[in-house]
């Protein structure tokens, strides 16, 4: 919720700037970072890492569990909250008037295709964890959230 009054609000301090929205979005981004203590964000590059980085099952996990970072998680970390903030930019670049006309003249086209894409990013996360994980650890579910805020 603290996330989206950032989001609502530093558009306002900085009304006509050519930055209002960049400032919009990051400003969302850290103050969910910040509410969570960075938790979700720190899992996804830990996942990358035990994903990509890990030869076997085992090796995958015990980087997964690794308080350290490896080769794949700084890219994952930031290409996935680059993303984050490109998308809410796109969104803030936008007057509120006009996203609000454009939810309400098609909000149930929008709201299905967002389902959609994060239930396609859920199935293909689970299929990813079980084909080289062979199962789900608690990181998982934690990266999964992230790649689905995302989609």
């Amino acid at each position: 919720m603290a996330a989206c009054v950032a989001f609502a609000l530093l558009p306002l301090a900085l009304p006509g700037s050519s930055f209002t929205a960049f400032a919009a979005g990051v400003g969302c981004t850290i103050a969910a970072a910040l509410l969570t203590g960075g938790f979700h964000v720190r899992v996804l590059a830990s996942v990358a890492d035990g994903l990509w980085g890990g030869s076997d099952r085992e090796t995958a996990l015990e980087h997964m569990r690794n308080p350290g970072f490896g080769v794949h998680a700084a890219p994952a970390l930031a290409l996935g909250l680059l993303a984050k903030i490109f998308m809410l930019v796109i969104l803030a670049s936008y007057s509120p008037v006009a996203v609000l006309a454009a939810l309400l003249a098609q909000g149930l086209l929008f709201v299905v295709l967002g389902i959609a894409v994060s239930a396609f990013a859920l199935l293909w996360m689970r299929w990813r964890f079980m084909r080289r994980l062979q199962g789900l650890a608690g990181e998982c579910v934690d990266a999964t959230q992230q790649v689905c805020e995302i989609a």
